[in-house]
């Protein structure tokens, strides 16, 4: 973990990085596909924050937009293979759940 660690920070140009399990409190997360980042929000400005977050949001919302539109198309969903019908929504599905935790963490920033 330590050799993890030192790289991480040498990456984020940041001094220290705490490996947590849980999410803590008075931080803005970062979501990414595989892992949740946690960055303290004291005395930080949160303009580049939420504005990340908040193309973040369009664009999956661009992404759900598209789905929808395929999803709801009765000859996509009769012609297409079974394989990318399930593909898709399944891509829905992570969609909505990247959005719910995007909305979440703008409404914490925004109070």
């Amino acid at each position: 973990d330590e050799v993890l660690k030192l790289y991480i920070q040498k990456l984020a140009k940041v001094e220290t990085i705490e490996l947590i399990d849980k999410r803590i409190e008075n931080a803005v997360s970062d979501i990414s596909d595989n892992l949740q980042t946690f960055i303290p929000l004291n005395d930080i400005d949160l303009t580049p924050i939420i504005n990340r977050l908040t193309k973040q949001k369009e664009k999956l919302l661009k992404d759900k937009t598209k789905l929808d539109s395929m999803l709801s198309n009765e000859r996509f969903v009769a012609n297409a293979p079974a394989n990318i019908i399930e593909k898709n929504r399944n891509e829905l599905v992570e969609i909505n759940n990247k959005l719910l935790n995007i909305q979440d963490e703008l409404n914490k920033l925004k109070g």
